[in-house]
């Protein structure tokens, strides 16, 4: 056994310093030539234990030669980033945020013709979904590339069904290049506009992780009112320049004394082209649908530049979808009204809405839907829509209906609010048992307006219609367990059945599948959404969850997770949670996260 020797001055090996008892008490080891063990060990009586040898750090270099070699270190690394490819560097450049939209899109278009069949879907298949953006039919894509390149990275984001994950990367490059064009390099234009209303209108398409309605309609929002769309003919004025001299002779002084100038101003009318006032309408169309069913965003009201807008579209009629916009428009400006003065959250915001019967607002309010409704039917003046139809026209005609049977659903769901008392009602006492058979009846035709949509077309609906499609579920569902004093549930069912409606549905999804990836030779291949792919089990799960809390509630049962089924082992409902608030279900029907509250 090696003997422990006392360190010296010139010891520089590598050999133990103390014994392990004194090296973990972190005490001084003293050791007596000639001995085993440190005096501490043995005062203690303890055996000794030697560290093995490499046990403590060399001793560090001089602090001044440090400098020097980090220098070498820096040099060696720059040397070695000399002799990166130049290729990797140019795929860096690509990746980057701020990267030209029109050099994505060249990566991302395979040939030219691919590209001129891209553009021409977008005319032909979704302007007649979502009319507020139109591609002129002169325009190639060459000239869309310059002209406009983040709409066209927002119709390839729409028009690549044919690869879902093509779909999804496009998507979160053009939201990057968006966000970093707007927020970091302060730019704005109406092609970056056009393009949020694209990408909204398609937002379910994409795979995202988490929802983003709020964020995007605050975009456009933003970029609406930097781009001052939401007001008429725009007078640019020249700021004042104070870096010019003139003198002061105009009051008597002496002309060698300068005095600074301001330039004088010069102001231009600018007059709003119909592109800028259909991209403005459907802004207020888009922000208006996403206010009524988030709650996230304050509607841009329906103003009077709003209706010079409709005026404009509808007398110059540039395009056949143009009628399209005006009525969306003004169905819109109508559901503003009818969230501001029946919501009782909005009501002190107007005093005047607790000084007359509900039942009496309503019937105002419903005078002017008919209107709008009767411009939709046979016989409308001022060229307008005729319900007879054939083919992709009769879709048109399908949403333009679906919203106006959802908007009349919102008109009369009010009736639906418990927290109403009978005295807001008025004298008239089947104000409340009318409006509830109204909604019954404007939920039905809702459903039946959807099913004349042709299957092959249900994949392309824009969120707005999905949207207004799980409303009407909600409204449906709520009406079916209802419970007030003349209101029969059996009627209801017969009326319309909550779960003959779900089957129905699934079997137009099921259609639509089918149809999915069968495509004329002039035509882009697709293949079904993987939004879509879940979409029949989440339906069946609401069937199943609505029907056992029906089967609760005729049996009398309190609750319901005491109804005997093996088949219906899925969480039930409460009242609360089967559609009693419309905020999540207009939110995130289309997201898997409202589906959770049905498993």
């Amino acid at each position: 056994m090696q003997a422990l020797s006392p360190p010296t001055e010139t010891d520089s090996g590598r050999i133990p310093k103390a014994c392990v008892p004194c090296a973990r008490a972190k005490v001084r080891c003293e050791i007596d030539a000639g001995y085993m063990s440190c005096k501490r060990c043995q005062r203690l009586k303890r055996n000794r234990s030697g560290q093995a040898p490499g046990a403590h750090r060399r001793k560090r270099a001089n602090a001044s030669v440090r400098p020097a070699e980090n220098r070498d270190g820096v040099s060696a690394i720059l040397a070695v980033s000399k002799q990166i490819p130049s290729r990797v560097i140019t795929s860096w450049s690509l990746n980057s945020v701020d990267m030209a939209p029109a050099a994505y899109i060249d990566l991302s278009i395979n040939n030219g013709r691919e590209a001129e069949i891209v553009l021409q879907s977008f005319r032909s298949e979704m302007t007649t979904l979502f009319p507020f953006v139109v591609i002129p039919p002169s325009m190639t894509f060459v000239e869309m590339r310059q002209k406009k390149p983040f709409l066209v990275l927002a119709i390839l984001m729409v028009c690549y069904r044919q690869d879902p994950a093509r779909q999804t990367t496009i998507a979160h490059k053009l939201r990057e290049m968006v966000s970093h064009s707007m927020l970091v390099q302060g730019k704005k234009s109406l092609d970056m506009l056009q393009a949020l209303l694209v990408y909204l209108s398609w937002y379910h398409v994409p795979v995202h992780q988490s929802s983003q309605v709020g964020n995007i309609g605050h975009l456009i929002m933003a970029l609406l009112s930097d781009l001052r769309l939401n007001n008429g003919a725009v007078v640019q004025t020249l700021k004042p320049s104070f870096g010019c001299l003139e003198p002061f002779d105009n009051d008597g002084s002496d002309v060698s004394a300068m005095r600074p100038t301001s330039r004088a101003a010069q102001s231009s009318s600018i007059t709003r082209t119909l592109e800028e006032r259909r991209t403005f309408l459907g802004c207020f169309f888009l922000i208006s649908t996403v206010s009524m069913w988030t709650r996230e965003l304050y509607p841009v009201q329906y103003s009077r530049y709003v209706d010079e807008c409709c005026r404009a579209v509808s007398e110059a009629v540039e395009y056949p979808t143009d009628l399209s916009v005006v009525h969306l428009a003004r169905l819109h400006g109508l559901a503003d009204r009818i969230s501001r003065f029946l919501t009782p959250e909005n009501w002190h915001t107007i005093p005047a809405c607790t000084s007359f019967p509900l039942g009496a607002c309503v019937k105002l309010l419903e005078s002017e839907l008919l209107q709008l409704r009767a411009s939709l039917s046979e016989g409308g003046q001022n060229g307008e829509l005729n319900v007879h139809y054939h083919g992709s026209e009769l879709t048109t005609v399908a949403v333009l209906l679906l919203h106006y049977h959802a908007i009349e659903i919102l008109l009369y769901e009010t009736a639906l609010n418990d927290g109403i008392g009978p005295s807001r009602y008025g004298t008239y006492p089947v104000s409340r048992l009318s409006m509830l058979y109204a909604c019954l009846k404007s939920t039905k035709l809702c459903f039946e307006t959807a099913y004349t949509i042709p299957n092959f077309e249900w994949f392309d609906l824009p969120y707005a219609v999905w949207a207004l499609l799980g409303h009407a579920i909600v409204v449906l569902s709520r009406l079916s367990l209802f419970k007030a004093a003349g209101w029969d549930q059996e009627y209801v069912r017969k009326t319309i059945d909550f779960s003959a409606t779900m089957e129905k549905l699934m079997r137009h999804l099921d259609a639509a599948k089918e149809l999915a990836e069968t495509r004329s030779w002039y035509q882009l291949p697709r293949v079904v959404p993987q939004l879509y792919l879940t979409f029949m089990e989440k339906l069946r799960r609401i069937k199943a969850a609505l029907e056992a809390k029906y089967k609760a509630q005729q049996a009398s049962i309190p609750g319901v997770t005491a109804i005997p089924s093996p088949a219906q082992t899925i969480m039930m409902l409460t009242d609360d949670e089967i559609g009693m608030q419309r905020t999540p279900f207009f939110c995130d029907f289309l997201n898997d996260d409202f589906w959770e509250h049905f498993t």
